[in-house]
């Protein structure tokens, strides 16, 4: 039996003053102490969101969709995560735990994967942090608490790491900074897994356990393409505590990866102190550090020439080797083909981290299967934080008509991730990049991020395509061609156009995805223009949809406006076999909110139709909701019409993603509630299922 529980939390005041080597943070006891127990449904969260921030004046507060994670007793190997809507020093945190104990052990930031043992917790602290003026940044520093039955709402945490602050001084005059790094001197583990005593944690604090995944150094990097460290502002490293016998090297780097370094003091970093290093005006930046290898094995990344030499070496073989940028990459007036990065057979498996950096008119012409920056990315492999300004990618090949295996994969990102099979549920993830104004064309697959995603769980996240125009013969999408895996998250903007040409057969076209081919789309959005016209001889794009253009899988808390032309289209979807929750069109044109609702032929009496519920189409009197006429044989269908608000159906809306999101085998809308858009389209898109905050 499930018992909902819910938790005040209390954070450190970090009193940080500027320019002293070391800063002692006070610890402050929480009173007011009261155990409740509300009727709240269950939050699951499957990535470290959760964050805290330095303010003003030094003190350290929780924010709004902060997360901690509760370990119900002393050996839990599962971590409830709890929310706060709210921020401030003091915040209640709201979720779930399987059942009342003796005490409750807490850890921030919640990590799905952290573990607990003899109340001994297993977390991470990452290697590649990022840069946060004035603060350290979201989800990076690490405390820990526990609390009894008898006053369990009361969670005095203790911070468990060290802290360093560069400085940079309002009268900096040298180089912009993009990003810097810290080692220490005597090759010290800095990052990585660690172990916290949550009984002791003020004695025994974050200790980086020495596995394969320890790191001699940790990165600031910048999460937004283009961004600098600013003047007159402080960055932080959050540094496990440890004794530097030898000091430490600050490594900053320019625009142009050339670097300047900062020596400190032998220093015993410990737990709860701030210490500060300054940024001096008489830095000289030099050299090139193209191909030296990062802490965690990646080839570094300085201009456009060390980029091909990273990506030859990787098509020679080396399919694992990564690589990290410092700085941005143009193509301009570069004639050279871009290298085949992964094959079918050997797909590359590395990672790549962009560091916030953009690569700006990149070009892959060809006649090859796989087209992309990566041609076929495999299982663990990941891109996260890169930006692509007007990239040029397009194949002349095309497979046969009638036969999958030997289709053609294009993407501006990615090609094609990872093996067809049936039996597929490898992981590869594209994480926070971002496509401006792409040129896209192929045959088969056809995406402005990814080709098609092929893994069951392979996720594409945070990501985006802006303007231009994507093209292909079949499965084609504003974000991917063809899913298999999860696009979560995702915007297509700015009237991207995504069509079809001389389509070979059934070419299925959308503003998201061209076929979600049973994976998990989950609040996206789509402003698009999809071009499902008949043309070569007759054929038609069936199905075209300003979502997807077929829906196999299933689809939570998506939006769409733009136009969706074809005799096959729909608002939200041209065809759907899949479930969809909680999706709306505004300021659309289709035939249909969703066009058809595909039949299953079997007989059995054990089919299970798909579901509709709480899927809306802002518009006329005269639009409808599904195109087919017999519908209701086919499907089950509550709460989907046409409303002249969407302000007005929010609610039932929210609560359809809440019931998926607890019923299902599969979190498949963890977490996201639509809210008031306060942002970018917001009159578009007037509300947005989003993380709360």
């Amino acid at each position: 039996m499930k018992k909902k529980i819910f938790l005040l939390g209390l954070v450190l005041l970090v009193g940080l003053a500027s320019c002293t080597e070391k800063v002692i943070v006070q610890n402050v006891d929480s009173s007011n102490s009261e155990l409740t127990f509300n009727a709240i449904s269950d939050q699951w969260c499957n990535d470290v969101t959760s964050r805290t921030l330095v303010r003003e004046g030094g003190q350290t507060v929780w924010v709004a969709n902060d997360r901690i994670g509760i370990f119900a007793g002393g050996t839990n190997t599962v971590s409830f995560p709890f929310i706060t809507k709210d921020g401030g020093i003091v915040a209640n945190f709201k979720g779930t735990v399987n059942e009342g104990v003796a005490i409750y052990c807490a850890l921030y930031p919640y990590n799905q994967k952290a573990t607990l043992s003899n109340y001994v917790f297993t977390t991470v602290l990452y290697a590649h942090q990022y840069a946060e003026p004035n603060s350290y940044a979201s989800g990076m520093n690490l405390s820990v608490s526990r609390s009894f039955e008898s006053h369990a709402q009361d969670l005095d945490f203790s911070n468990a790491a060290a802290y360093l602050r560069v400085s940079i001084p309002d009268d900096y005059a040298g180089d912009d900074i993009y990003s810097m790094r810290l080692t220490g001197n005597n090759d010290e583990l800095l990052a990585g897994n660690v172990t916290i005593d949550v009984y002791d944690a003020r004695e025994t604090p974050a200790v980086v356990i020495n596995d394969e995944s320890a790191s001699k150094t940790i990165y600031l990097d910048q999460i937004n393409a283009g961004s600098v460290c600013l003047k007159g502002k402080d960055y932080y490293f959050v540094v496990p505590p440890t004794d530097m016998t030898n000091g430490y090297t600050v490594t900053l780097v320019n625009e142009k990866g050339e670097t300047a370094t900062i020596t400190g003091e032998p220093t015993n970093f410990e737990r709860n102190h701030v210490y500060t290093i300054i940024v001096e005006n008489d830095l000289t930046f030099e050299g090139d550090e193209c191909g030296t290898m990062t802490a965690d094995g990646l080839f570094t990344v300085t201009s456009l020439d060390c980029l091909y030499e990273w990506a030859e070496r990787v098509a020679a073989g080396e399919s694992t080797l990564g690589c990290y940028f410092t700085a941005d990459i143009d193509f301009s007036d570069d004639a050279r083909i871009w290298p085949q990065i992964g094959t079918e057979e050997t797909p590359f498996t590395g990672i790549i981290k962009g560091n916030g950096k953009t690569i700006s008119n990149f070009k892959c012409v060809t006649n090859e299967r796989h087209a992309g920056l990566v041609a076929v990315l495999g299982e663990g492999g990941s891109i996260e934080n890169l930006t692509f300004d007007n990239p040029i990618v397009t194949s002349e090949y095309n497979g046969n008509a009638g036969s999958t295996i030997d289709d053609g994969y294009v993407g501006v990102i990615v090609g094609r991730l990872n093996q067809e099979d049936i039996f597929n549920y490898s992981s590869a993830a594209i994480t926070n990049c971002h496509v401006i104004n792409p040129t896209v064309s192929g045959g088969e697959n056809v995406g402005g991020i990814v080709g098609r995603s092929y893994g069951r769980n392979d996720a594409i996240k945070g990501c985006t395509v802006s303007g231009g125009t994507i093209k292909g013969k079949m499965f084609v999408g504003g974000i991917v061609g063809n899913s298999e895996g999860i696009v979560e998250d995702c915007h297509v903007k700015n009237n991207t156009e995504i069509s079809y040409e001389n389509t070979q057969s059934e070419a299925r076209v959308g503003g998201i995805v061209g076929t979600n081919n049973s994976g998990e789309l989950v609040a996206c959005t789509a402003q698009a223009k999809v071009v499902g016209d008949a043309n070569n001889g007759g054929y038609d794009a069936r199905y075209a949809g300003g979502v997807t253009g077929a829906n196999n899988g299933t689809m939570v808390g998506c939006a769409f406006s733009g136009i969706v032309t074809g005799d096959y289209s729909g608002a939200l979807a041209g065809e759907s076999y899949g479930d969809m929750y909680g999706c709306y069109a505004q300021q659309a044109t289709a035939q249909a909110l969703i066009y058809k609702v595909k039949r299953n032929l079997n007989d059995a009496s054990d089919v299970v139709f798909p579901t509709f519920k709480a899927c809306y189409w802002v518009g006329d009197e005269g639009d409808v909701v599904f195109g087919s006429a017999d519908v209701e044989e086919y499907a089950t269908i509550v709460d989907c019409s046409v409303v002249s608000r969407i302000e007005n159906v929010t609610a039932t809306m929210n609560n359809a993603l809440t019931e998926v999101n607890n019923n299902t085998e599969y979190a498949y809308g963890s977490g996201y509630q639509y809210q008031t858009n306060e942002g970018e389209n917001a009159i578009v898109f007037p509300v947005k299922a989003t993380k709360p905050q």
